[in-house]
């Protein structure tokens, strides 16, 4: 799956203010997880602000 096509099904399925303005793909093990395993949104939101 491309980014292209993620943004093609969003503009057929989603309104224009629910639409991804991004879209990055990131491994599963490249997420960062509490000692639980849940994955830490904070730190991922984080993570892709910074760069």
């Amino acid at each position: 799956m491309r980014a292209a096509d993620i943004h093609e099904r969003c503009r057929k399925h989603l309104a224009g203010d629910k639409q991804p303005k991004k879209v990055r793909f990131v491994a599963l093990a490249d997420l960062p997880r509490s000692t639980s395993g849940k994955i830490q949104r904070h730190a991922l939101e984080a993570r892709l602000l910074a760069g």
